[in-house]
């Protein structure tokens, strides 16, 4: 959704001649850096900030530090999941257009941009396909405001066109799972968790929950067309984005295969979508918190995926 109060941010991806335009697009993020500076944390004061780069930076002139402090502030506290960002890429002639979706995240001390936000990027057009100032700031993250009708008229007609696309595609409503169904017998092997009782039930029973709560957010849940990828259940976001999502039961003696399972699935359903046209968002939905659950929501992040489970939904609905 885009309205008069949704922030648009011109962002730098570095130095004309020298800029990480393409990682960011490939890799799902954009970012800033001030790398000597170290991780600051997101809800750090702008003066808490500029006490940071004073130390690390002492030489620093103070105006300097002031513009820096504000501009970190801006990257940290004021960019927000559903926020778009424009970043031009010089060396290829194009300019990214692209939704925030996740809060600031810190890499690691020495990487060259290490504080990131997990974007969505959406449109790439020529450069002249805007005004030539439209882009350009002396500044790494700066609100655009001059040019902010150009750029929403270009925004507005991809989501226009995007919309149209996926109401042809999503066009069977979710029915509820039944909760109360049992497995039939079947030929001996290695059981499959999410095929025993136990787990065909949890299975319906979280499906059913996550379907409850799109609805209660104003999200019309969908089930899989005929004849495409059989994910558990799918809805749109406002800017018309395609999320799918598999769930997972967890029995004990199970988790890994589930998550590894689940991971595998919805990579071969991204695949199809992909193949369509259309670039989804993942989303593995199990029971719980896994054991080890740092690790495992690292692991899908890296693979295009948002892990989450019952008490994290606002993570899924950004």
């Amino acid at each position: 959704m885009l309205d008069d109060r949704t922030s648009l941010w011109l962002l730098m991806a570095g130095k004309e001649g020298d800029t990480r335009t393409a990682d960011w697009v490939a890799q799902g993020y954009c970012a800033v850096s001030w790398r000597e500076v170290g991780e600051i944390p997101a809800g750090t004061s702008v003066g808490e900030i500029g006490a940071a780069i004073g130390t690390a930076m002492p030489g620093l002139a103070a105006g300097t530090r002031d513009n820096w402090s504000r501009q970190l502030d801006r990257f940290l506290n004021l960019v927000e999941p559903g926020h778009w960002v424009v970043t031009p890429d010089p060396q290829a002639g194009k300019v990214h257009i692209g939704r925030v979706t996740g809060r600031p995240t810190y890499t690691f001390p020495g990487d060259d941009f290490p504080r990131r936000r997990a974007t969505d990027w959406l449109i790439e057009l020529d450069r002249d396909a805007l005004p030539r100032y439209a882009t350009q700031t002396a500044a790494t993250i700066q609100p655009l405001i001059k040019y902010r009708p150009e750029v929403v008229d270009v925004i507005t007609t991809f989501l226009r066109r995007r919309r149209s696309a996926v109401a042809a595609l999503l066009t069977r409503p979710y029915r509820r799972a039944d909760e109360t169904t049992e497995p039939k017998a079947a030929v001996p092997s290695a059981p499959d968790p999410d095929l025993t009782a136990r787990g065909t039930q949890w299975h319906a029973r979280l499906q059913n929950q996550l379907a409850d709560e799109a609805a209660a957010r104003g999200t019309t849940p969908y089930a899989p067309p005929h004849g495409g990828p059989l994910f558990d259940i799918a809805w749109t976001t406002p800017d018309g984005a395609i999320v799918i999502v598999e769930v997972k039961s967890l029995p004990p003696g199970a988790e890994t295969g589930q998550l590894r399972a689940g991971i595998a699935q919805l990579l071969d359903y991204a695949d199809a979508f992909h193949e369509a046209g259309h670039a989804p968002r993942c989303v593995l939905w199990v029971e719980r918190a896994p054991v080890e659950a740092e690790r495992w929501t690292r692991i899908c992040r890296r693979a295009g995926i948002t892990l989450a489970w019952p008490g994290e939904a606002d993570r899924i609905f950004v």
